[in-house]
């Protein structure tokens, strides 16, 4: 397991864990376990999409302009 991989896996385990204390069943641990996970997934996404594109923002060639900024919504695997 790799470094980044391993501090995620650190963090969803804690959420996990108070997660896990309130289930019935092993079932409902996963589904409350996978909700979170797919959240947390697409809040860390957006988060770095919105990094990266500040990122590309300032190292746009000198003189060049925005064409326009609005809001897009994007389809992806986990929300």
């Amino acid at each position: 397991m790799d470094n980044l991989t391993r501090l995620a896996a650190e963090a969803l385990a804690e959420c996990f864990t108070n997660i896990i204390e309130s289930c019935q069943d092993f079932a409902a641990f996963e589904r409350a376990a996978m909700e979170v996970g797919f959240e947390s997934m697409a809040s860390a996404m957006q988060v770095a999409l919105e990094r990266y594109d500040d990122q590309l923002y300032k190292a746009r060639p000198s003189g060049s302009t925005v064409h326009g900024r609005k809001s897009r919504t994007l389809l992806t695997e986990c929300g």
